[in-house]
């Protein structure tokens, strides 16, 4: 049976800094992003479906072992020795397949949570990446409108040369406030 690769996006033929993960090149892997809010979706199912898969591993490692125990009885009742050596070999492998494939289950399952927790944090960056967006848009529009002086007058004086009377910088250099008090 052929031993399967890696994807092509993942691996590279010349020897190079760069990563390919995503379609997206890039040589600082923290710049790596989904191209579309659809793939994340399509990142969590393949984990879910995944997750199910390791699941059914764990439901078949313990099928071979009950059914190397069943086996095992069997060969117990038949007066033929060969048969009861072979079987006795047949049920130690499917007991040590067994293991195996409980062992793999548990480091799929480790594998995919870290995955998940990748797909989170992609989330909340793209999350928090769109909230810098409309802060940076808010920015700009108010420093369009001061720029542009469209709000003159008192109002532009009182948005701008705020005098708050609760202000907590000291008018003198001596003067300290604790909680609200002159000392």
């Amino acid at each position: 049976m052929p031993r399967h690769s890696a994807p092509s996006n993942l691996t590279s033929n010349s020897p190079s800094n760069f990563s390919t993960i995503f379609n997206k090149t890039t040589q600082n892997t923290n710049k790596l992003k989904l191209k579309e809010p659809e793939d994340m979706s399509h990142l969590l199912i393949s984990i879910e479906t995944l997750r199910s898969t390791t699941k059914l591993t764990l439901q078949t490692a313990d099928a071979q072992e009950l059914s190397a125990d069943y086996l095992e009885e069997w060969a117990k009742q038949t007066p033929n020795n060969a048969i009861g050596d072979v079987v006795g070999w047949t049920c130690e492998l499917l007991r040590v397949q067994a293991e195996n494939q409980r062992t793999f289950a548990k480091n799929y399952e480790n594998f995919l949570e870290k995955l998940r927790k990748v797909a989170d944090t992609e989330r909340n960056i793209q999350t928090e990446e769109e909230k810098l967006e409309d802060l940076e848009e808010r920015e700009r529009q108010l420093n369009l409108a001061y720029n542009n002086n469209e709000n003159k007058g008192e109002n532009n004086k009182k948005f701008w040369n705020r005098k708050s009377s609760t202000s907590s910088i000291p008018k003198d250099p001596n003067e300290v406030k604790v909680f609200g008090m002159k000392l």
